[in-house]
């Protein structure tokens, strides 16, 4: 019942789903069951008819009609319940994906990006399989059982308490050894999501493989990982391999006897042969059921970790703005009030008072680790302050609509990201509405970072498609890319995190001659961070140390 009521909890939160029709295809599916009961009565008349006990025409007519009505009422309520579930998951993965890109930075990279994918695509299948599959087995299953188990003591009563024996055995075994698969295959679920983990990110590092020759090493990696899932599976197989032999052989048993005392009784005359007939189907009706619902029980019992592990992302907490927050409509200075930040790990950097306005050309300087990249994520508004206050345009961060706020600001750091798409889209990645954007800036901006003869080279231009991770281009054109979003964006704060790293020296040129172009040219305010002793006329150096 806590299952089943975790899961209803969380459908009714997130799923946007349609009850009434969820109602009307579980009707659907329970008059089909009462159908299904019918049929299996009438052929009590049906056969006595065909011994010579009288054919009516009812007798045929009937379970024709039965048959009828339960195949239009399976067509419709196999098609809703289908519907009705893949709509759920549809909204189930809409807001997961929106709370994804709407987690904080931080609280973000704090997650697993394989176990994300596989909340988001493996997790909502099960919630899918349950609403479509399970959940109207379950409950046709149930009525099934109940009803045949009436109908058998309303045949024959002395017959029945054959079968009370086998049912509290077969329910008891089910009981014990679905929970033990539930177990199983919640652990199987995060092993996984790790496996997921795991080769994501040694896919995305295969340059390191392959250089330091790792292929064996990564191999075991994944394989070892690979192992413990087959390990646990295997666990599961051997409760299921058991479960459905003995289910089957205490089923056969039942039978037997139901078929020895029933051909007893008909030739004492105290049961028809019709009767017999019937108390056989219901006899199916009344077992075949039982390990269905065993099958469904544990998929609705597996349900729990799922809805629990997403229940745990849903209620993480993302940022928003509300109506009281002040829009920025240009931006002119942020500033932090003396705070420290406290990393993941443990330890913290402490901040003295720094204040950047308009028309500024600073750079970050100061050892690796000493917080620079830190520094530029909290004003940003990447990172919050553990201790202290960030000020944008004078006022305190939670003050500020921090959307409106990162309009004005451009960020481009060392890993030059590209997403999924043309390069048109990547470059006008931060517009509402792209169709606003004319194509002479955006050659405009190609041109300043001497992307503009490759690009034109490419058979489809600006709509050339981009490969996962931007791998179709180099180090340094990605970069160039990046920086041209960036200039295409025109915003008020331009912040490079050690742009210039790993690139030769033409592209550095570039990146240095853009950086110079932005401030004095354009009058933008320019915060850099490099490694390279680059040196920019005008500009002010603050030193970064570690506290």
């Amino acid at each position: 019942m806590k299952t089943e009521t975790g899961l209803y909890t969380f459908i009714k939160k997130y799923a946007d789903l349609n009850f009434k029709r969820l109602y009307f295809a579980l009707f659907l599916t329970i008059f089909s069951a009462v159908n299904a009961l019918l049929f299996s009565y009438s052929l009590q008349s049906l056969v006595n008819g065909f011994l010579g006990k009288g054919m009516q025409a009812q007798a045929i007519i009937f379970p024709i009609a039965l048959l009828l009505f339960d195949l239009v009422s399976g067509v419709i309520s196999y098609y809703t319940l289908g519907d009705l579930a893949a709509s759920a998951v549809m909204h189930i993965r809409q807001g997961l994906w929106s709370r994804y890109n709407y987690f904080s930075y931080l609280k973000l990279n704090e997650q697993s990006s394989g176990v994300l994918a596989s909340r988001l695509v493996n997790d909502t299948n099960l919630i899918s399989e349950v609403l479509s599959s399970s959940l109207p087995q379950l409950l046709t299953g149930t009525i099934t059982i109940i009803g045949s188990f009436v109908m058998l003591l309303v045949l024959n009563f002395k017959l029945t308490l054959t079968l009370m024996v086998t049912i509290p055995i077969l329910g008891f075994l089910i009981a014990l050894i679905s929970r033990k698969i539930s177990k199983y295959f919640t652990e199987t679920q995060q092993l996984t999501a790790d496996a997921n983990q795991l080769a994501i990110s040694i896919l995305q590092s295969d340059l390191v493989v392959k250089s330091y020759g790792a292929e064996e090493k990564v191999t075991e990696l994944g394989n070892h990982v690979f192992r413990k899932i087959y390990r646990v599976v295997q666990k599961q197989l051997k409760l299921i391999a058991v479960l459905n032999p003995l289910i089957n052989v205490i089923m056969m048993v039942s039978l037997l006897g139901i078929i020895g005392l029933g051909g007893l009784a008909v030739t004492q005359k105290s049961m028809t042969v019709g009767a017999l007939v019937s108390y056989v189907m219901f006899t199916f009706q009344l077992i075949a059921p039982i390990t269905s619902i065993a099958g469904q029980y544990t998929n609705i019992a597996k349900v729990t970790g799922v809805v629990k592990n997403l229940e745990r992302l849903f209620s993480m907490p993302v940022e928003k703005a509300t109506p009281s927050q002040r829009k920025i409509k240009q931006l002119e200075q942020v500033a932090i009030q003396e705070g420290s930040f406290r990393y993941p790990g443990g330890h913290s950097i402490y901040i003295p008072h720094l204040a950047i306005g308009q028309n500024e050309l600073i750079r970050l300087k100061g050892k690796n680790g000493s917080g620079k990249s830190t520094i530029l994520k909290i004003l940003s508004g990447m990172y919050d302050l553990d201790e202290g206050d960030f000020y944008i345009n004078g006022f305190n961060r939670k003050d500020v609509n921090i959307f409106t706020f990162r309009k004005h600001l451009a960020y481009v750091d060392q890993n030059s990201s590209l997403l999924p798409g043309s390069i048109r889209e990547n470059l006008l990645l931060g517009f509402d509405n792209p169709n606003t954007v004319k194509d002479d800036e955006i050659w405009s901006a190609l041109r300043k970072v001497k992307m503009d003869d490759f690009v034109l080279q490419l058979p489809e231009g600006l709509d050339s498609a981009v490969a996962e991770n931007g791998d179709n281009f180099s180090g340094g054109q990605r970069q160039r890319i990046a920086i041209a979003r960036a200039l295409i964006s025109d915003c008020d704060f331009y912040f490079f995190d050690e742009i210039t790293s790993d690139l030769d020296t033409e592209t550095k040129e570039i990146i240095v001659s853009l950086m110079r172009y932005l401030h004095q040219e354009l009058g933008k305010t320019v915060v850099y961070i490099d490694h390279d002793n680059i040196r920019i006329a005008g500009e002010r150096t603050l030193m970064v140390t570690i506290d």
